[in-house]
């Protein structure tokens, strides 16, 4: 191992030996760093992804192991779990030895995060991606035990509730919505908003799912959700799970709207996003309408959860339900929504009557 630097450019560079898998003895070397530092910070690293040893510092193994993830996780969830590393995890144990991690210290973690106003939701999901990070280092980097699973998950809240408009309230969010659009602010911004918020409430997708559409998804009344754009960086990719890519019929009056609003864009081309707009941008709108036409805020994900809370009022079938949402399997429907369902027992005794023989 050694650092040096280049007399003539003033530049320092890195050299290095390690054992490869082969058992040979290999060469690895950069230049071009600007201090001594960093040029020894890089040796370190790297020797510690080369000879996969857990003593390497949190930060220096970080990037081998989300560079792995790409392999088996969906792109969305890679960029996710980056963000999280970078935004929570690095800045607290960063330069920690992986090796040198207990399990009080992840108690203290979750401590600090805790007093720094960090939901218990939010807490527990760190928690899953800096556990899944030292599961890793077992099986690859020769960490004894993870010690997140001896100091256990933070405690959960109280589940969610989820919000939703009723038919009642998403009418009178449109009364207010639909003159605001047509006669005070007519652009192309707000009619794609007011459009897009439509669609949320009448099929249930996914935002991501909505402003990743293009025209040629969108044949006559079937919505063909292919794609999904991801809130982080607006990469486009596939939907959330294989259930997700599915075929959507909407309603001859949405499909009029629909028709009617490719028609006013000028130069459209069938291959750029229909709308244009981003998550931001709609959440923005719908926070408007629900302040303006007083009705209940709910966030852009609540018409999700509207639609189906809709048609299970119209008592649809629970499987018909799960396939326009694109769960992956029922048993998720009927976790979000199953509270919803009218409890029905007393009806099937009543029923029942009729079929026991007197005395």
């Amino acid at each position: 191992m050694a650092v040096s630097k280049d007399s003539k450019t003033g530049v320092w560079r890195a050299t290095f030996y390690y054992t490869d898998w082969r058992g040979e003895r290999v060469r690895k070397r950069k230049s071009g760093f600007k201090t001594q530092k960093e040029a020894k910070a890089w040796e370190h690293q790297q020797i510690t992804v080369m000879e996969h040893s857990c003593e390497g510092l949190i930060k220096d193994l970080a990037p081998v192991y989300l560079e792995a993830k790409q392999k088996s996780l969906k792109p969305s969830t890679c960029v996710a779990y980056a963000y999280t590393f970078n935004r929570y995890i690095i800045p607290y144990f960063g330069n920690k030895k992986a090796n040198e991690i207990k399990p009080v210290d992840i108690h203290e973690w979750h401590l600090y995060e805790t007093n720094r106003g960090v939901t218990a939701n939010n807490l527990r999901e760190r928690h899953v991606v800096l556990s899944s990070f030292l599961n890793y280092l077992v099986r690859f980097y020769g960490l004894k035990s993870n010690p997140c699973n001896l100091c256990g998950p933070p405690p959960a809240s109280t589940k969610r509730k989820n919000n939703f408009w009723t038919y009642d309230q998403y009418i009178k969010a449109m009364e207010w919505a639909i003159p605001y659009v047509s006669e005070v602010k007519n652009n192309r911004l707000t009619r794609s908003c007011l459009l897009v918020v439509n669609i949320l409430y009448w099929t249930g997708m996914r935002i991501g799912e909505v402003i990743a559409l293009r025209s040629k998804d969108i044949d006559g009344s079937i919505i063909h959700v292919t794609r999904n754009m991801m809130m982080f960086n607006k990469k486009i990719t596939t939907p959330k799970t294989k259930s997700s890519i599915r075929d959507i019929y909407i309603s001859p009056t949405l499909e009029s709207e629909v028709k009617k609003f490719i028609e006013q864009i000028p130069y459209h081309d069938e291959n750029e996003l229909l709308f244009g707009v981003s998550w931001k941008s709609v959440s923005n709108f719908l926070s408007k309408i629900c302040k303006s036409a007083d009705v209940p805020k709910i966030r852009v994900h609540d018409l999700r959860h509207s639609h189906a809370s809709f048609l299970i009022e119209k008592n649809y079938p629970i499987i018909a339900i799960k396939e326009r949402l694109g769960h992956k399997n029922i048993q998720t429907t009927l976790n979000i929504y199953g509270h919803l369902y009218p409890n029905k027992d007393k009806e099937i005794a009543d029923a029942l009557d009729q079929y026991i023989i007197k005395k």
